[in-house]
């Protein structure tokens, strides 16, 4: 990935946001369940069955209406799930190319809840080490935060897991990841996945010399939930160093801009 790459990523994203923002038509949709969508498809003589097309992102069903309405209902059908019912072809192509439909996605993963230190990754260490720090009463007189002061955190966390929050957990597991990215002198990227309507980013780590990219929450209560393993044997383990899923794959995902690089 080199700097051309990074700043075409993240100039993507604030076109997509500027475009969201300011272009976007004012009440040219209608949220209704699915139950109501497929009785308008029933009155137009279609089935669900009938879809114009299914979103490849979030396995959405689309309906192209006579009318020039469009029907956008979930993946799982469900009669009480909620859909949206869009004015007109121009309506839902703003929606559809903003990648933001105007639901929330239910059942937010954990992931979700943390966009915000997640996107942060490479400016905010500081701020979660320091938040961690006062959890564990560990005296913080630097804030030089580098691979010697970590594991030394990390141990003092794991030893009182069982009373730290949720939040207190996955900033560890950042932080955890930050050790990991230092010592392998890899870099964070951010891969895109779906909810039931809209994107959201999880959190990862690029190593550049083997192209392997780690998904650091998928292994982090491997090291944090037992008591033998101990963060060095943790970071030598073949899946820590060598990582299934490969730089190359990304590419050929389902979606063009599957992953971005955080500032």
């Amino acid at each position: 990935m080199n700097s051309r790459q990074c700043l075409l990523l993240n100039g993507a994203v604030f076109g997509i946001l500027f475009l969201f923002i300011f272009y976007m038509p004012p009440d040219c949709f209608k949220i209704m369940t699915v139950s109501e969508l497929k009785n308008i498809l029933k009155s137009e003589s279609k089935t669900w069955k009938e879809f114009s097309e299914q979103l490849k992102t979030n396995s959405a069903f689309i309906y192209y209406l006579k009318s020039d309405r469009v029907i956008f209902m979930p993946g799982d059908l469900r009669d009480e799930s909620t859909g949206i019912l869009f004015e007109d072809k121009k309506c839902y192509q703003t929606y559809l190319n903003a990648d933001s439909f105007p639901i929330e996605n239910p059942d937010k993963t954990i992931y979700e809840k943390y966009q915000e230190e997640i996107f942060g990754v490479n400016h905010k260490l500081n701020d979660l080490v320091d938040h961690l720090t006062l959890v564990t009463n560990i005296p913080n007189s630097s804030h030089d935060k580098n691979e010697t002061e970590l594991p030394l955190l990390l141990d003092t966390l794991k030893k009182i897991r069982h009373r730290l929050t949720i939040k207190d957990k996955f900033y560890t597991a950042l932080v955890l990841g930050e050790y990991l990215r230092s010592m392998n002198k890899g870099s964070w990227i951010l891969l895109k996945r779906y909810g039931k309507y809209n994107p959201f980013y999880v959190p990862a780590i690029y190593y550049p010399e083997s192209g392997r990219v780690l998904l650091i929450l998928d292994y982090f209560s491997t090291y944090f939930d037992s008591k033998s393993i101990t963060l060095d044997s943790f970071s030598k383990m073949s899946y820590i160093q060598d990582p299934v899923i490969t730089f190359e794959s990304l590419k050929f995902s389902r979606y063009p801009d599957s992953y971005l690089i955080p500032k």
